[in-house]
């Protein structure tokens, strides 16, 4: 293997190592999203566990923050709860820098 192989290869290993971290980084965002929802909801202990990973199969499933976030806000329609939408985007962003520092990036 010659000098630009081994670069090669070694670009590719970081690039797959990046992706990982940020799949993991999603996850852990959402599921944090999910317990901060559950709260909200009024939803505790092995319910929000359970809710909290539902939002991860949200975001999962469609890979955007709009699927999760149109998840949470139909659930606090239906219990009449009234936060806005750009107070859960705000929330997803702390929960996103928490995940960060959790995972160490």
């Amino acid at each position: 293997m010659n000098a630009f192989e081994e670069r090669e290869q070694a670009f590719e290993n970081k690039f797959g190592h990046d992706e990982e971290l940020e799949f993991k980084i999603a996850t852990r965002a959402a599921h944090l999203f999910g317990l901060w929802a559950a709260e909200q909801l009024g939803i505790k202990d092995a319910e929000a566990q359970a809710y909290a990973d539902q939002c991860v199969d949200a975001e999962l499933v469609k890979q955007k923050h709009a699927a999760l976030l149109a998840k949470t806000e139909k659930d606090f329609k239906a219990k009449n709860i009234s936060l806005s939408r750009h107070l859960m985007e705000r929330e997803m962003e702390v929960c996103y820098g928490k995940a960060r520092g959790q995972l160490g990036k």
